[in-house]
């Protein structure tokens, strides 16, 4: 990385152009990450730890034949061996089927994703900033554990073609988790792309109070429940429902339930989904690693489906979808955005007889992907709903659902919305009221 810029050097990328063998093209992706992270746990530092990973992606083509090699340098020497060992992997090659051409050089979106102070961020700041959250847990007689990660991620993109893309971004990821001894324990998260993004005193007061809360929680009789998700537990079943109907891999094999259904009614009426990487808080990026630009995609509009999202494997025009190369999943949205509703979510469980206010899930796997059928538990703030009100806690509860059937029977989302991480993915998604929500066991 470019220290000075924020960006990898291009004129490390016009090297390793130049090396490229006659009569071959060469294509290259770099990505240069370092990460700081400050640990808590029992409401001490435990570790801050520092990592940084460059990766670099060398496709060599010639005719119909193509081979890729990954290296973790840009020194000359290693990178003339990795070009050295994928001429003679494309030596052994019979020929394939025409490859693709390569991305033509398009005007990429200019996004303000890299932010100086955030890059700057010390350890020493970090545990500054994180004694607010000690002294709030301390007021609750709480312990606090989490990490505060802010991460700086350089990306380049460069071909024979005549493309050099570059672009930079940093991030902030705040997870605390508070707890007593009695097990009681509450959560919360923030994320944004700068250290101004997170506000840490609130983030620790919203974990606090769900883990107060949460003492001396009942146990109910496993079954059918009208659920207030919030965005901690909306964020996973969008994410996964993500995987398997919303990248162009799925959609063209027939597995997605959006396939032969653009134009067609599949979720309620209030429900807008789309990707916007353009926005600085998504953790986005201007341009993919096929080097197409990327735009807003709109998924599902008013309940309609719309469109998947696309690279240059799955579609003639690519969305601007094409994750890193090698990779064997396909394109999906990674920045994705649920419109938001008319009513707050204290409104909504105003209007609810008996129900649960669910802060999160955990431990999620798929039972039936084919049904987008999951399964997992609520951890860390599970409410019980009785005449409008919340009344207390309930035990962490197994829960059995098909998620595209349960956003189906949603009847409603709330005003406000929220940033949510995971898995490398940004979502701003309300949250959300789902009737007749199965749990089929009380977790131990």
């Amino acid at each position: 990385m470019n220290a000075e810029a924020g960006t990898i050097d291009r004129k490390a990328l016009e090297a390793i152009l130049n090396l490229a063998p006659p009569a071959c093209e060469l294509a290259v992706a770099v990505v240069d990450e370092s990460s700081r992270t400050t640990r808590l746990a029992e409401s001490v530092i435990q570790a801050n730890v520092s990592v940084r990973d460059l990766t670099v992606w060398l496709e060599l083509r010639r005719d119909t034949r193509s081979t890729l090699v990954t290296l973790h340098s840009l020194e000359p020497e290693p990178v003339k061996a990795a070009i050295g060992q994928a001429l003679r992997i494309l030596d052994t090659l019979g020929d394939g089927d025409p490859l693709i051409p390569l991305e033509s050089a398009k005007p990429v979106p200019r996004i303000d994703m890299f932010d100086r102070k955030t890059d700057a961020w010390s350890p020493k700041q970090a545990a500054k900033a994180l004694r607010e959250a000690v002294r709030i847990a301390d007021i609750g007689r709480l312990s606090v554990a989490g990490a505060l990660t802010l991460t700086s991620t350089a990306r380049g993109i460069a071909h024979t073609g005549g493309m050099m893309l570059t672009a930079s971004r940093t991030e902030v990821d705040l997870s605390l988790t508070c707890a007593d001894p009695s097990g009681a324990s509450g959560w919360d998260r923030a994320y944004g792309h700068r250290i101004g993004d997170i506000d840490i005193a609130a983030v620790a007061k919203r974990a606090a109070s769900r883990a107060i809360r949460s003492r001396d929680p009942v146990e109910l009789e496993p079954g059918p429940y009208t659920v207030v998700l919030e965005p901690g537990a909306v964020g996973p079943m969008l994410l996964f429902l993500s995987f398997l109907s919303f990248g162009g891999s799925p959609f063209n094999r027939g597995t997605s339930f959006m396939a032969g259904h653009i134009g067609e009614k599949v979720l309620p009426d209030f429900m807008t989904i789309r990707d916007d990487p353009l926005d600085p808080r998504m953790g986005g990026w201007p341009f993919d690693f096929e080097g197409t630009p990327c735009a807003p995609v709109t998924l599902v509009e008013n309940g309609v489906a719309r469109a998947v999202v696309h690279d240059r494997t799955t579609a003639e025009i690519s969305t601007g979808h094409a994750l890193a190369p090698g990779n064997g999943f396909g394109p999906y949205p990674k920045c994705m955005v649920m419109s938001p509703g008319e009513t707050s979510t204290d409104a909504w469980i105003a209007g609810i007889d008996q129900g649960l206010l669910i802060t999160r899930f955990w431990y999620i796997n798929y039972v039936n992907p084919m049904k987008t059928m999951i399964t997992g538990t609520t951890r860390d703030g599970t409410f019980r709903i009785q005449n409008g009100k919340v009344t207390g806690a309930v035990r962490n509860m197994r829960f059995v659902e098909s998620i595209l059937e349960a956003f189906r029977r949603a009847t409603a989302v709330s005003s406000e919305r929220e940033y949510f991480r995971m898995f490398g993915s940004t979502m701003r998604i309300p949250s959300m009221v789902i009737p007749a929500f199965t749990f089929t066991e009380v977790a131990s």
